[in-house]
This record gives C-alpha cells, sequence and structure tokens, in this order.
C-alpha cells in the first residue's frame, strides 16, 4: 500500500539495492548462467526495476514504485520458470 510504501522507504530503498547487486552479481560471466542471453536479458530487467525502486523511493513516488515491481516481480518469475529447475 502506499502508506506501507511511505513509512518503509528506507527497507524499500535497502532491498532494492540489495536486489539489484545480487541480480547483477548472479549474471556476470562465469557466475552460472551469465553466458546465457537470455538470463543475462532478465537479469538486466530486474537491475533496471530495482534501480527505478530504488529512485522510486527517493522521490516518493508510489506509482513509479509500483510499475518498477511489477516488472522486477514478472522478470523473476519468468526467470525462475525457465532456469530454476534446470
Amino acid at each position: 500500500s502506499q502508506g506501507a510504501f511511505q513509512s518503509g522507504k528506507e527497507m524499500v530503498k535497502h532491498e532494492a539495492a540489495i536486489l539489484a547487486t545480487l541480480t547483477h552479481t548472479v549474471a556476470m560471466p562465469g557466475y552460472g548462467y551469465g553466458d546465457d542471453e537470455m538470463f543475462v536479458g532478465y537479469a538486466k530487467n530486474v537491475v533496471d526495476a530495482a534501480r527505478t525502486i530504488l529512485s522510486a523511493a527517493e522521490a516518493d513516488d508510489y506509482a513509479t514504485y509500483e510499475l518498477a515491481l511489477s516488472k522486477a516481480s514478472t522478470n523473476c518469475n519468468a526467470c525462475h520458470s525457465e532456469y530454476k529447475n534446470d
């Protein structure tokens, strides 16, 4: 909710930074699927979304946060469907 977003902005920023960092790391060459274009594409989308979440929290922009959260979730789910059980 918007109220939870506003009251938990510091946690949102913290978690977005962690998500961006971990996702960037697992997409690096030599790390699991780092040489797979589709995997790296999903990862890039999640990193971009996490960075948008961070900037939305800093700007107190709930609408942008919601869109970016949806983008992150969609890409996480698609990637996990494709790779998690591989």
